[in-house]
């Protein structure tokens, strides 16, 4: 699991950015220019509401933060703007030219939007966990402010890859007293198109959205991906109306053979001002029965890597594995019973199919590697319809876990419900290209 992490000082710029003074003392000093006071001032270039507001005769009045809040920007262009070396390029709304500068594996864009920050974009070299990455930014953020409410703030797809944003508001110690800051963050992890976008200042959701759906939508590499997936679908997790997550897939080709590659990346509200980070992968190399020739999985809970295991097949249908669970370690051998070995997504989609276009009661079990449920042998799922369900209506049954899902015509699922304590965190296609 490789996270990328911004420090919170390089987008404060060695002061308190976009803050409200929301506890002043009476015979406070002169504020930093860049944090909004009890005092009239004038909004930042191109924004249609000013930085604060006061009553006549000079008496201090609370700052209205809904109207901070509301503030957006006008009279963006679309603008190009191309990496070091033209090795990647994309177009975004800005108000001038957006300053690019190289880094170690990484390449700084400042994207001025006409408010008093730019927002803060990073083009990175190598594939990052996308909750993982946000989490790093405001654990450093975390160091020298007061989180208040943490949260996630919506899952989008584009061109196929989901990306993930996060808002964060803070209180933060100025001379005046303590101030009112929040933190805007979208990752888009995708091999071959990662990137990561900043904004810290109250208001301009609108415009950072735009700023960072713009780049994500139409991030592109020069020398394009190495392997062109034959089969990819994205999927928005939800819990309610609240989207907390995603899950990627893509069917690609490496040095011969077919591999499954999945990731997860979730944050889950926990509370007001906390929430659960949670990424996961797994790459299976898949053999021509559509059976598992061999895995890699791991999940990260709030950035510790709790499950890490492999599989391998030695034989037919016996397994060696590894794996590393919640500190717990496993190794040995397995052997699939009644099968020619461990089953696959893709292997199950076409036993499923069948029973996704025909009504009537349905019911096949298949062994999967599930180093979550048991990783010390293959998990057996079972698969049911009863007759009075609707069509492509199915249930799957795995070890303890239960969950329903609907299928599409090919067999692979393109929504299910899973129990998850009290709620019901639903995984919902978004996107699909290609047949597994």
């Amino acid at each position: 699991m490789r996270n990328f992490g911004l420090r919170f000082s390089a987008l404060r710029q060695g002061a308190l950015l976009s803050t409200i003074v929301v506890a002043a003392g009476a015979c406070a000093p002169k504020q930093p220019a860049n944090a909004a006071s009890t005092e009239p001032a004038a909004g930042p270039a191109g924004t249609s509401s000013p930085g604060g507001a006061a009553p006549a005769g000079g008496t201090k009045a609370p700052v209205d933060f809904e109207k901070l809040a509301a503030r957006e920007s006008e009279g963006l262009s679309p603008t190009s703007v191309t990496g070091p070396e033209k090795k990647w390029q994309f177009r975004v709304p800005s108000k001038g030219a957006p300053t690019v500068t190289p880094g170690n594996g990484t390449t700084n864009v400042e994207v001025p939007i006409g408010s008093e920050l730019a927002v803060h974009c990073e083009v990175l070299e190598g594939d990052f966990d996308a909750a993982g990455t946000i989490q790093n930014i405001l654990s450093d953020a975390g160091k020298h402010v007061e989180m208040k409410r943490v949260a996630p703030a919506a899952v989008r797809v584009q061109r196929g890859d989901p990306s993930l944003f996060v808002n964060a508001v803070y209180l933060a110690p100025t001379p005046q007293g303590k101030a009112l800051g929040e933190l805007k963050i979208g990752a888009l992890v995708t091999p071959g198109r990662t990137a990561v976008c900043v904004h810290d200042e109250i208001g301009f959701e609108k415009t950072f959205d735009s700023v960072a759906d713009s780049l994500f939508e139409s991030l592109t590499r020069a020398d394009g991906p190495l392997s062109k997936p034959s089969y990819r679908e994205a999927s928005i997790a939800k819990l309610g109306p609240l989207a907390v997550g995603f899950e990627a897939r893509r069917l690609v080709t490496v040095s011969g053979k077919r591999m499954m590659v999945t990731t997860t990346a979730m944050v889950v509200p926990a509370s007001e001002s906390t929430v659960t980070w949670v990424d996961g992968s797994e790459a299976e190399k898949i053999d021509t029965d559509d059976l598992l020739e061999a895995g890699e999985y791991a999940r990260a809970t709030n950035g510790q890597v709790e499950m890490i295991a492999s599989v391998k097949r030695k034989k037919g249908a016996t397994y060696s594995y590894q794996a590393q669970v919640r500190g717990k370690k496993a190794e040995g051998e397995f052997t699939v019973t009644g099968q020619k070995g461990l089953s696959t997504r893709a292997a199950d989609a076409k036993k499923l199919a069948p029973g996704a276009r025909a009504k009537g009661a349905f019911k096949w079990e298949s062994s999967s590697y599930l180093p979550d449920v048991d990783p010390t042998n293959g998990t057996t799922m079972t698969y049911t319809r009863a007759a009075a369900d609707p069509p492509r209506g199915m249930t799957v049954s795995m070890g303890k876990q239960r969950m329903t899902g609907l299928l599409d015509e090919h067999g692979a699922f393109e929504r299910v419900d899973l129990p998850l304590g009290p709620a019901t965190l639903r995984i919902e296609r978004a996107f699909v290209e290609g047949k597994l």
